[in-house]
């Protein structure tokens, strides 16, 4: 139960953090750690958008018609591609993050004693997330996973509010759109390049996603009441 008082704690910060500035209801932008429950329901978020989506696999039991939809149509060279990476990922990217849910203390030691340590974690993360921090942040893997162990599996399961993604090919996991189909979600944008860090490596291209998410015009404009969002015709 600490861990989920811990991540509890760490959730709800924006809940007591951004009614200091005076907005009682705001959008949601997420990159790791996407699919957090508490974020999703939409108690004080009304939308909310991701460029790392993720989606229980099909299955006989929780998801019948995705699983005859896997068993009679096969995959694109493109969705085919996306497995590989997702299984690069699980068999030889993911090594920094079995030690970040089980022995974090170590990473803590050798990232806040060395620059060279510190360094080397952030160039490699940069290259193979995306070919183009730190010390105590290195522990909410570990803290999330001893709270929701299942939390990926369980995906986007209790979303309401809209939902919107952006797919980027050098994603460190890429499931198949088909998999990540749900009644909210109102906005999808497909890249040609990118990967994990798209908010450094594609800002404008994530922009862009987020106007026209949220614009005029776009499928989540006027989320929150009496704000009229973002206007192309204007300048921010």
């Amino acid at each position: 139960m600490i861990w989920r008082v811990v991540i509890h704690s760490i959730l709800t910060i924006p809940d007591s953090l951004i009614p200091l500035f005076s907005y009682a209801r705001w959008m949601l932008g997420t990159l790791d750690h996407p699919n957090n429950r508490c974020k999703l329901r939409g108690e004080h978020s009304n939308a909310w958008h991701t460029n790392a989506p993720m989606a229980p696999p099909p299955h006989p039991i929780s998801r019948p018609l995705l699983f005859l939809n896997h068993l009679i149509f096969g995959y694109t060279p493109k969705e085919k591609a996306g497995f590989e990476r997702s299984l690069w990922f699980r068999n030889k990217g993911n090594g920094y993050f079995r030690k970040q849910v089980t022995q974090p203390q170590t990473l803590r030691y050798e990232l806040a004693g060395s620059p060279v340590g510190l360094l080397a974690w952030i160039y490699e993360k940069l290259y193979w997330f995306s070919r183009a921090g730190p010390a105590a942040s290195v522990c909410i893997c570990f803290e999330i996973n001893k709270a929701y162990p299942n939390l990926i599996e369980g995906a986007t399961e209790n979303a309401t509010i809209p939902m919107g993604y952006s797919y980027f090919p050098k994603e460190i996991v890429k499931l198949p759109t088909r998999w990540l189909r749900a009644p909210n979600l109102v906005f999808e944008s497909d890249h040609t390049s990118g990967g994990h860090f798209a908010a450094h490596e594609k800002p404008k291209e994530l922009v862009d996603d987020l106007r026209k998410m949220f614009g005029k015009g776009g499928p989540a404009f006027g989320v929150v009441h009496g704000r009229s969002g973002y206007d192309p015709q204007s300048r921010l």
